[in-house]
């Protein structure tokens, strides 16, 4: 039973508790020591000592003497929910957690315990259950700030963005400068595209928190990260170096200014940002990720493929992941082994990695191959002595019947771990024999005498689709109408590009109706092989193109993907492709006057 306060001592405790809340900490722990040193377990004097270490930034204290309050008292919900705040702030989440479901088991009404077991459940992607506890916390107490953030992050996480600013807006209202309402509308307006508002919300957070804090260096790293995303680099990484002056092992604003670094040119800083991004997380699969693509940029093979693993752990693989619980395969090349290989990105990765499947040939192991639809025709013909299905076609026995799968993407990993280990310059695509001739025929009608050549522009890939793509009508000298026949082999409603690229060149450009990149893979390839000569920014019609041995040149960007390395005229998966790279940032002009000279070149000796 626990032993009443003498009327000196509890009126001290109230002092202290009135000091408390003024904000005087330092001189609240005075008043709770004095009550301590009379009664040493005394359980209120105990918990808020808890409470006003945290709030002086020591966990650990405030976990010892709030854990000492908690086995004074182990039904009071609000001191369990006390120390789980503290173990959370001490790092021990597992802790805490339980802590957590113990104060909300107590007191299931209680808006702390509610709103905590919300930020837990959000974590592990309960958001329908932490959206529901966040309004019962919001009910039961009206000018909880804390609930209506935990609403508004349950909200997001529904895609129920709009809501989200409403709910965040309210946590404002009760506290208009509450650093993480700040942060977290800022946060939302950066998804819903609205980057001026994100940036005055975020400015604002910064402003509002601590620096150095864990909510100021979120919000910090978000501007630069919306800096960066608007193009102006420079601020971007005066931002990223600022944050990390303040928290050198913060993980995303490694993981970012290593990404910054990458766009940039500088490779070797990218790997030292994602290395210690590893060195302060090692579980970070992002990080592994940019590490392996600079490895793979750089010609580092083993390590790259290595890494390259990590892209299994970004997302949720059970969405893309086609292992189906068959064991992995160890990379011995096993005579009668029945090995299934699959497809995995998209087509143009799928083009590039079936050039691994040339190492099966004559092994005895002849594997099945599942890929796209689109690709099952090229592929069979290609390679007549492996199985090749299409996606989603194998049926549960036969799933049983393999002894190890690999996805296409993880071959490298045992075919082509050294330069050395990349085979001589061959073909390993076949098209379609009598389209291609046809397709030829047609366009030398056309052509009147001259060279045909197929140009692309154009990827839609949403990370780097706008730095690797070249609008036509910006191709100036490279579109000469009396040197060739330009036939488009862009994917997708060219139209508008074409008739923009007339206007400004005065070319005309053969766009064949007949031929559907997307949804002809096969006919696709017969009208690449039917061309003279293909002038493309990277996309899937160079990989067909370099694996038909089809005369390409390549305008990469001046960190290309990792496929293009990141020097050299030329590519080990294609060595008949020549590369023509930007010198700088975003700057296509030199590009375009070196390959308008190999053009010319090449029209003269063709």
């Amino acid at each position: 039973m626990e032993k009443s306060l003498s009327p000196k001592l509890a009126a001290v405790l109230d002092n202290g508790m009135a000091l408390h809340r003024a904000g005087d900490l330092n001189a609240a722990l005075e008043a709770y020591n004095k009550v301590l040193n009379k009664q040493p377990r005394q359980p209120d004097a105990l918990s808020f000592k808890g409470v006003a270490l945290m709030g002086l930034g020591d966990a650990e204290g405030a976990v010892k003497f709030l854990g000492l309050a908690a086995k004074r008292r182990p039904e009071d919900a609000i001191i369990l929910n006390d120390l789980g705040m503290a173990q959370e702030a001490l790092g021990d989440a597992d802790s805490a957690y339980q802590t957590f479901q113990k104060a909300y088991a107590l007191d299931p009404a209680l808006p702390a315990a509610l709103v905590n077991m919300a930020r837990y459940g959000l974590a592990a992607g309960q958001a329908d259950e932490a959206l529901a506890q966040a309004e019962q916390a919001i009910k039961t107490q009206p000018g909880f700030v804390q609930a209506y953030n935990v609403r508004g992050l349950a909200l997001q996480a529904l895609e129920r963005k709009d809501e989200a600013l409403v709910a965040y807006a309210a946590a404002l209202a009760q506290s208009p400068n509450d650093a993480d309402a700040l942060f977290n509308k800022g946060e939302v307006l950066r998804q819903m595209g609205n980057q001026d508002g994100a940036l005055t919300a975020l400015e604002r957070a910064t402003q509002a928190a601590a620096q150095g804090s864990r909510v100021w260096v979120k919000a910090a790293m978000t501007i630069g990260l919306i800096q960066a995303g608007q193009g102006d680099h420079e601020a971007a990484m005066r931002l990223y170096n600022g944050v990390l002056e303040q928290a050198p092992s913060d993980v995303p604003t490694l993981i970012n200014r290593g990404e910054l670094k990458q766009k940039l040119g500088n490779i070797s800083g990218a790997g030292a940002d994602f290395s210690a991004a590893l060195d302060a997380n090692s579980e970070s699969s992002i990080a592994r990720f940019n590490q392996a693509c600079g490895c793979l940029l750089s010609g580092d093979w083993a390590a790259g493929w290595d890494a390259h693993e990590a892209r299994w752990l970004i997302g949720d693989p059970s969405l893309y992941s086609r292992a189906r619980g068959i064991d992995d395969w160890d990379g011995a090349l096993t005579d009668g082994m029945k090995l299934l290989v699959w497809g995995e990105q998209g087509l143009g990765d799928q083009v590039l990695f079936s050039s691994l499947l040339r190492d099966f040939v004559g092994t005895g192991m002849n594997p099945t191959v599942e890929v796209d639809q689109r690709m099952v025709p090229l592929l069979r013909r290609s390679f007549p002595d492996l199985n090749v299905v299409p996606y989603d076609s194998l049926q549960p026995d036969e799933l049983l019947s393999f002894d190890a799968q690999i996805a296409m993407g993880s071959l490298g990993r045992f075919l082509r771990r050294s330069p050395e280990a990349f085979p001589e310059a061959q073909t390993y695509l076949s098209a379609d024999t009598e389209q291609t001739r046809k397709l030829r025929q047609k366009y030398l009608d056309a052509a009147a005498g001259r060279k045909v050549v197929g140009i692309a522009w154009n990827s839609v890939n949403p990370s780097s689709g706008i730095a690797k793509s070249l609008p036509l009508d910006q191709w100036g000298s490279i579109l000469m109408p009396e040197d060739a026949l330009y036939v488009s082999l862009q994917y997708g409603d060219v139209t508008d590009d074409v008739s923009a690229a007339s206007t400004a060149t005065g070319v005309d450009i053969l766009v064949d109706e007949e031929i559907d990149p997307i949804a002809d893979f096969d006919g696709a390839a017969a009208q690449i092989a039917a061309m003279d000569l293909i002038i493309s920014t990277s996309n899937t019609a160079v990989h067909v193109a370099g694996a038909l041995g089809v005369p390409t040149y390549v305008m990469v960007p001046i960190v290309p993907n990792w496929r293009w390395g990141f020097e050299g005229q030329t590519a080990p998966w294609y060595p008949n492709l020549r590369l023509f790279r930007q010198t700088s940032f975003r700057e296509w002009e030199s590009v375009i006057a070196e390959v308008s000279d190999a053009f010319a070149i090449w029209r003269r000796e063709a």
